[in-house]
């Protein structure tokens, strides 16, 4: 099953354009810079998109005794920022995460345990736990984007282009282009 089938209600079209040509997703892993904030501020690490699901958004994968998992349960805001490759395309958006737990989602773990290296995987099992299940601290953020912006560098950044695309209350993706200073 393609892991970006179900994008179009999830991000503009401009978008889902941009991480195919720039960025390679689905095919190629997509890495970004996700931030979450607790008390003393915003906090950011390196976290792997790993699909996108219908009714659902970006789904990440993680260990519910976390840093990010802590932050996101009291403050369900999170922010991606993605950088292609070639340093010539940004992507950044805002979204409503969501904790997901394995009760009632047993397809859905199981389909992105299967992506997981098995290595990694003895991270989120108990003691006695099988390396075919999913583990008891395995957790997953679903990310459902409210605000997507862009950036497209050319070689005289003056040509460059900046745009936002807001998610109206109808759920309708509304592009404008932005100043590249703003």
């Amino acid at each position: 099953m393609n892991r970006i089938e179900t994008m179009s209600k999830h991000l503009h079209p401009s978008i889902e354009s941009l991480l195919k040509n720039s960025f390679g997703f689905p095919e190629k892993i997509l890495i970004g810079q996700l931030a979450t904030v607790d008390p003393q501020g915003p906090w950011q690490r390196s976290l792997r998109v790993y699909g996108i699901e219908e009714g659902l958004g970006m789904i990440f994968l993680t260990h519910i005794g976390s840093r990010k998992w802590e932050e996101l349960r009291i403050d369900k805001t999170l922010s991606l920022c993605l950088l292609n490759a070639n340093w010539t395309v940004q992507i950044s958006t805002r979204c409503r995460a969501q904790l997901l737990i394995r009760e009632g989602r047993e397809d859905l773990f199981q389909k992105y345990w299967n992506l997981v290296r098995e290595d990694v995987r003895k991270t989120y099992l108990d003691k006695q736990e099988d390396l075919r299940e999913p583990g008891s601290f395995f957790g997953m953020i679903a990310a459902e984007p409210n605000y997507w912006e862009s950036l497209v560098l050319e070689n005289d950044y003056a040509h460059s282009q900046r745009f936002k695309y807001e998610k109206t209350d109808k759920g309708i993706w509304k592009e404008n282009k932005i100043p590249l200073y703003s």
